[in-house]
């Protein structure tokens, strides 16, 4: 769930109405139905941080929009369908229900966020990888490593959001990619116990070689808990959108970008 350290370092100012949040999901179900339970979590944090009653009527509005979308990894080999048009539909759902920040749980997907968010300006559009490579950088990580599907890993998705801003990304081997990337799909199946060893080995791997691994898959969340290793040790991209999407619902710059905090 959100680590209220990492939400303690964003800049509060000043809180005016809650703006509205949609949640993009089903790129797994689960992932987001997880997605929306992290964001209220992250909701709570920002209550207390601003001393706010914790109650039914303190939250922001909020939506969680569950369409089918093809396959991502597909569509970034050409091998499928692309998933513009299912974002499209979802994101005009999104703004028919009123949001104005919306987030979309899962990483692979945000390949194609530029291509989406220039069709709704009016609409902020969290970006999962830069906003995870601000926290990296927040934390004192010097190096990282990130583990997703194999088509978030050939796009440079994070390498580029985590190489802007300093950090040294330390290769994952091809094996150990491939294990990761049908891991994930073993989750997304639904066989969590067979893709959990997988993923925990990996996690471990990688930290001996570097400050922080990144979890660039929603799915990986659901197996690795972040408060089990030591602060800042793993990040969970999906607990920093989640976190993002709380900070911007409950303060009313929500429109501009986030600072680095470089």
């Amino acid at each position: 769930m959100p680590n209220d350290a990492l939400i303690s370092m964003e800049p509060r100012g000043l809180v005016g109405a809650l703006q509205p949040v949609a949640i993009i999901g089903g790129m797994g179900p689960e992932a987001g139905v997880d997605m929306t339970s992290r964001f209220l979590e992250a909701c709570r944090s920002e209550m207390r941080l601003l001393g706010q009653a914790i109650r039914d009527q303190s939250y922001p509005p909020h939506v969680l929009i569950q369409f089918c979308v093809p396959d991502r990894t597909a569509a970034f080999r050409g091998e499928g369908a692309s998933p513009v048009p299912a974002l499209v539909a979802a994101l005009g759902t999104a703004r028919a229900a009123g949001a104005k920040v919306c987030g979309m749980a899962c990483n692979t997907v945000h390949l194609w966020h530029k291509d989406v968010v220039e069709l709704f300006p009016g609409l902020e559009l969290v970006n999962i990888a830069e906003e995870t490579a601000k926290a990296a950088k927040r934390v004192g990580a010097a190096s990282a490593a990130v583990l997703a599907t194999s088509a978030t890993q050939e796009s440079g998705l994070y390498r580029n959001a985590l190489e802007e801003r300093g950090l040294r990304v330390v290769d994952r081997s091809t094996d150990e990619m491939n294990d990761v990337h049908r891991a994930i799909f073993q989750i997304k199946a639904g066989n969590v116990a067979a893709a959990t060893p997988i993923i925990e080995a990996a996690v471990a791997s990688a930290l001996a070689e570097a400050d922080c691994v990144v979890l660039g898959c929603t799915e990986l969340g659901l197996v690795i808990k972040p408060e089990s290793y030591a602060t800042g040790a793993v990040l969970d991209a999906a607990d920093v959108l989640a976190s993002r999407l709380a900070y911007h619902a409950f303060h009313k710059q929500c429109a501009r970008p986030s600072p680095d905090h470089e």
